[in-house]
């Protein structure tokens, strides 16, 4: 039961059922999943491990919101585990994995002229950055992204929502990682994936 509760409750905050920083009433949301409250307490637990949620004393349970500093060390945290991937590719030769699934999650991405689905241009800019992880076949490595996967989406969907201009300034960052990677520019790769990374809330 806790599993599906967290299933229910995670779709929620992706979706923006609940908007940032907003409180979770448990007894509320106990009657609407007709649940009790145990389940929502463990769903809840296993959200906070996750980064979603945040247990405030005196409150409670809310979603996250993006402090300065949270948001940077987010945003860090993702420049260092694909940056990383990048340079793993690097010397194992695998880099060509990695440009022709990006080739085809940037052409993606242009494909979606209308601003409004918003969540969708997200997924394939994050897929974007996850391909670089995946091409290294590391399976730990992929295992770190993918425990991160959601607040990196929440972060993404925070940053667009800030900025109309966010859609196509993320395709022309992806544009250029590309370019300098298929001309083997190593300088070039990190002060694109620098500038990229190096967002502020």
């Amino acid at each position: 039961m806790k599993d599906q509760v967290y299933e229910i409750i995670k779709e929620m905050i992706l979706n923006q059922t609940y908007q940032l920083g907003e409180k979770i009433n448990i007894d509320t949301l106990a009657t609407e999943l007709n649940v009790s409250n145990s389940p929502i307490r463990e769903a809840l637990t296993m959200l906070e491990k996750q980064g979603l949620v945040e247990y405030v004393p005196n409150v409670g349970s809310r979603i996250i919101s993006f402090s300065p500093t949270a948001f940077r060390e987010i945003c860090f945290s993702l420049f260092t585990v694909v940056y990383g991937a990048y340079e793993l590719c690097l010397s194992q030769n695998k880099i060509d994995i990695a440009i022709e699934k990006m080739r085809q999650l940037l052409q993606a991405q242009k494909d979606i002229d209308d601003h409004s689905d918003m969540q969708t241009s997200i997924k394939y800019a994050l897929a974007f950055d996850k391909s670089i992880v995946y091409a290294t076949q590391n399976t730990y490595l992929l295992s770190i992204y993918e425990q991160m996967e959601d607040i990196f989406f929440l972060m993404a969907l925070h940053i667009n929502q800030r900025n109309e201009e966010e859609h196509q300034r993320n395709i022309f960052e992806h544009s250029m990682i590309l370019e300098s990677i298929e001309k083997n520019d190593i300088a070039a790769a990190k002060h694109w994936f620098f500038i990229h990374y190096d967002k502020h809330v």
